[in-house]
């Protein structure tokens, strides 16, 4: 461990972080260490942050506080290097549709029938996301027939991992999407840490995207607000 963190130390200097990309990315890749590849992560993010490559600085802020919600840099990389969100309260998403996990497949929010959607971003590689999954999955079976849905958008590498995680560990027996992390449509809805979930209502305009209101039991309290009305 000493050994790993005296290397990695002469690599994420600023000076020398560009010649060290596939180091850092070794590291991420391959050490057991948790908070070793949490600092290898934070380092490799800043440098694409200073160079504007979106599609990585976003992937590897997503996987950071997705995945090292503990990591002492996480705090500080939330205040110094999170997107923009252009999601509101009482406004549409700026999209409306998402691939499908079938090829060629389309999921539209505004063909889907129920008038109440929950949103939940999320991936298989995402520690969290898959521990919040028995808590949604009861929540579903409670509202399913309260003209209430499920729409889960994976933000795996490809929806192949999603077919074989909903065949090997849980249905999930809802609505499914999916779109790459870091793709152009997960930037710019500024989507960054996962899980996260949006309750959209009937015209798909945002109800509300605090995630205190959206998350565990407290989910249930916040569709019996709307759908006991």
């Amino acid at each position: 461990m000493d050994y790993a963190f005296s290397r990695f130390n002469k690599c994420s200097k600023p000076s020398r972080i560009k010649s060290n990309i596939d180091v850092l990315t070794k590291i991420i890749n391959k050490t057991p260490f948790e908070a070793l590849r949490g600092e290898a992560l934070y380092n490799r993010l800043r440098y694409y942050h200073e160079k504007d490559k979106k599609e990585e600085w976003h992937s590897d802020f997503t996987q950071l506080v997705s995945n090292h919600p503990e990591h002492f840099r996480t705090a500080y990389v939330y205040d110094r290097y999170a997107p923009e969100q252009p999601i509101k309260k009482g406004e549409p998403l700026i999209y409306d549709s998402f691939n499908g996990l079938k090829e060629g497949e389309t999921i539209s929010l505004s063909e889907i029938k129920e008038s109440y959607l929950l949103i939940d971003f999320w991936a298989t590689w995402c520690g969290p996301c898959i521990e919040s999954l028995p808590a949604l999955k009861e929540t579903y079976q409670e509202f399913r027939e309260s003209d209430f849905a499920i729409l889960s958008i994976s933000l795996d590498e490809n929806p192949e991992q999603v077919v074989r995680f909903r065949e090997n560990e849980m249905a999930m027996p809802w609505y499914h999407a999916y779109e790459k992390r870091g793709s152009k449509k997960v930037r710019e809805m500024g989507i960054v840490g996962i899980p996260y979930y949006l309750l959209l209502g009937p015209e798909r305009k945002v109800i509300t995207k605090d995630q205190s209101k959206l998350k565990g039991d407290s989910l249930a309290i916040t569709l019996q607000k709307y759908l006991t009305q």
